[in-house]
């Protein structure tokens, strides 16, 4: 059950907040845990292995997140240079990688991390291993200083026995000198004494007790004196070492009582002292764990022999390991053994430091299973969403129809994946009739997209009513019926429907309290008149009431949701009805330019596009087709007919390359006319009838030649190299004008004569306007 290797020991932080440092040569996975640990914990930043070697030298963390993939230096090396330092060995380190196969976590324990954390990184799994870790060390630490202390401390206590012993060996040999010299000073007093009196002078002195000594002897009182000051040097050394005593009884009454479970062996494991929690822990009475070989209390015989090579190398070893219980049930830990020494760097013995983490990996697998089921529902959602996506992707409408006296332009975007907005620009099946439905469901996302899928739905059945009849409101009502029935909600949806005839001009309308359109005329841009009703779905049985206008030749109708009012520009103003009405008078030119313009000031004005919320924007520019006739008698004057041709075909929205073709193609068709119809005779005449409107351009060119059977010209597409062969610029240029109308254009009709030619292009289909997330 072995999960981590050697990691160097180090002194724990006294900081307020733990200090970690995250190294990654991606700045994104660094911003990652950076959100995980910035509010607990004081985050230092490296982005290469020599910029998190130089930073743990100056300034070592508590702990380091290290990535294993970097460039120049990578993450093991890095690793184990810090494990050869001294002064960093003792840093746990984690490893963040997205490898995570077996030979992968070999080489980072060899290396010395304590654990590995795969990427991408669960933040509730991340901050758990961090924090086991950092406890570890924390408890490491902690107990390696006491042990330092308790070693020093006995050390003392030995010597000062020593010199106490010494000291009361001392005081006896002075008293027992002392009560010899008494005696004999007596002795010598009464000899004097007598020796005196034999000489007829009588006692020196008055008795054999007096201090006065002979021949100036050391007084008695300092000889006792002597012998007092040894007797307090003495009684002082065995206070002191009583004080000793009392103070490791209390450090051990500490560490027995503590809640870490504590142990301490000497460098073959033989245990001499352990805590009641760590005896506890494994279900043995103190005696009968320390009388149990080390082998037998794990799971994995070579967990001592790691202890014990990591030891004699001045090495901490770290790991998840299994350990027997009295049980005989294999107990999940977490390991960390210290050495301890003296003050000459011997290594005296083992700290042995467990924690229960049983509940910490039932944790961690309630979190991977949780974690596996959020995955996995997230994947469920995901294909529901692409589901929805491509649902509602298939209900938008994806081209403009065409029109002879409409140009249109559009452009949706959802601010998500899905959207809520939706509109529909349809033409009659008599092309005599356009109609226009916006709607807007509430908020956005996929719950307001299955609202819009729901009510683009109810559209179609109800059509009609606008064909046949031109009945807005009746359309609305109907609508609003429908989508109450089958909406579970209260969901209140808005829309718009519009019936514009295309002959006459004739508008009618009805609104659902969607915003109301834009009308520009000339430099006049005003709101339409409002028209009454409620929201969709919100009364049973809704009435709708419906307005009438005409447009004019040159109008332009503006369509829009509310993200553009609604919009927030740059002081926080919201934009309204007026301040889209300035954007407006700031966009010049005509149909797409107008539109393109529109769209970049609401981007300058907002910052940002697309918006919050979804967005929709239409424009309907009324046109008039445009019917002329052209004569030209020489090429000067055809060149000027050919630049107002190219103009018209511009102002009504034909893209560059249609305008491009279509010049190329009545350009080729006007040269045959003059140069090979009129001979050219500056006195023939060659006539252009052009019809010109929003959906297609025809053209009739008729000379005054005799005419010619355009079938009989070979298509010179087919004898190239013959022709490139014989370098006659005629020849190669032959028939190449035919060829090229009928590429350009759709149809090309010519009479019996073949002196009038006849061309029609129809303006390409058009797409919703482009746009990127």
């Amino acid at each position: 059950m072995i999960e981590s290797r050697e990691i160097p020991a180090h002194q724990q932080t006294t900081e307020t907040l733990p200090r970690l440092l995250v190294v990654d040569d991606q700045p994104v996975n660094i911003q990652a845990l950076y959100e995980i640990f910035h509010r607990d914990h004081e985050i230092f930043m490296a982005t290469s292995g020599k910029q998190a070697l130089e930073m743990c030298r100056n300034n070592p963390p508590d702990l380091i997140l290290l990535d294993v993939v970097m460039p120049e230096l990578g993450g093991l090396e890095v690793c184990w240079l810090l494990k050869q330092n001294c002064e960093t060995r003792d840093i746990p380190i984690i490893f963040v990688t997205a490898m995570n196969s077996s030979d992968d976590e070999t080489a980072g324990f060899a290396a010395g991390a304590v654990d590995f954390i795969t990427k991408p990184v669960n933040p509730v799994v991340v901050r758990a291993r961090v924090h086991t870790h950092l406890t570890l060390k924390y408890q490491a630490d902690l107990l390696r200083s006491f042990v330092q202390n308790l070693t020093s401390q006995i050390m003392i206590n030995e010597q000062t026995a020593i010199e106490l012993k010494e000291a009361l060996n001392l005081s006896e040999r002075a008293n027992s000198l002392m009560e010899g010299r008494e005696i004999r000073i007596r002795q010598i007093k009464e000899e004097i004494n007598k020796l005196s009196r034999d000489l007829g002078r009588g006692d020196i002195y008055a008795n054999a007790d007096s201090d006065e000594i002979y021949g100036g002897l050391i007084s008695a009182e300092d000889s006792w004196k002597n012998a007092l000051s040894l007797a307090e040097d003495a009684e002082i050394a065995r206070r002191e070492a009583l004080e000793s005593n009392e103070q490791l009884s209390l450090i051990k009454m500490a560490v027995n009582c503590s809640s870490d479970a504590i142990a301490i062996s000497t460098t073959t494991g033989d245990f001499y002292y352990i805590n009641n929690t760590f005896s506890s822990l494994l279900g043995y009475q103190v005696d009968r764990l320390a009388e149990l070989p080390i082998d037998l209390l794990f799971d994995n015989e070579k967990v001592p022999d790691f202890v014990f090579q990591s030891i004699t190398t001045g090495m901490t070893w770290q790991g998840r390991v299994g350990m027997y219980k009295n049980d005989n049930i294999v107990l999940p830990v977490s390991l960390r053994t210290s050495p301890f020494k003296d003050d000459r760097d011997n290594i005296l013995g083992i700290i042995w430091s467990i924690t229960d983490i049983s509940s910490q990996l039932e944790s961690e697998e309630k979190i991977n299973l949780y974690t596996h089921k959020i995955e996995s529902d997230l994947e469920d959602k995901k294909e529901m969403l692409k589901k929805a996506t491509f649902l509602q992707k298939s209900l938008i409408q994806q081209t403009i129809p065409l029109l002879e006296n409409l140009n249109i332009h559009a452009l949706f975007m959802p601010c998500e994946n899905l959207g809520g907005d939706f509109f529909r620009i349809l033409k009659g099946i008599s092309e005599e009739k356009l109609v226009i439905i916006i709607g807007d469901c509430t908020d956005h996302g996929i719950k307001a997209s299955m609202d819009a899928s729901l009510l683009t739905s109810l559209i179609s059945p109800n059509l009609n009513i606008l064909y046949q009849d031109n009945r807005t409101d009746l359309f609305l009502s109907n609508i609003s019926k429908e989508y109450m029935k089958m909406s579970d909600e209260d969901q209140f949806p808005t829309m718009l429907a519009m019936v514009i005839d295309i002959n006459s001009g004739d508008v009618y309308y009805s609104n659902a309290n969607s915003e109301l359109p834009l009308i520009q005329k000339g430099e006049s841009i005003e709101k339409l008149e409002k028209a009454a009703g409620m929201h969709i779905g919100y009364f049973n049985d809704p009435e709708y009431e419906r307005k009438h206008f005409i447009l004019q030749p040159g109008d332009r109708l503006q369509f829009f949701s509310d993200a553009i009012t609604e919009l927030r520009k740059a002081d926080n103003k919201l934009l309204g009805y007026s301040g889209l009405k300035e954007i407006l008078f700031q966009c010049k030119g005509h149909g797409l330019s107008i539109f393109t313009s529109l769209i970049d000031l609401l981007k300058k004005e907002s910052g940002q596009f697309p918006l919050n919320d979804d967005t929709t924007l239409i424009q309907i520019d009324y046109l008039s087709p445009k019917k002329e006739q052209y004569e030209f008698q020489t090429m000067e004057l055809w060149s000027e007919i050919h630049k107002k041709i190219k103009k018209t075909l511009d102002e009504l929205d034909y893209t560059f390359d249609e305008i491009e073709k279509i010049g190329i193609g009545i350009d080729e068709l006007c040269i045959n006319a003059f140069l090979h119809g009129n001979k050219s005779d500056c006195s023939k005449t060659v006539i252009i009838h052009a019809l010109m409107d929003c959906r297609k351009v025809v053209f009739t060119v008729e000379d005054e030649g005799s005419g010619f059977d355009p079938e009989s010209i070979p298509d010179p597409t087919k004898n190239l190299e013959e022709l490139n062969q014989n370098d006659v610029e005629e020849e190669f240029t032959h028939g190449r004008g035919i060829w090229i109308t009928r590429n350009f254009f759709d149809s090309v009709e010519y009479n019996d004569k073949g002196n009038i030619v006849k061309i029609t292009k129809q303006k390409n289909e058009r797409q919703l306007f482009p746009w990127s997330h």
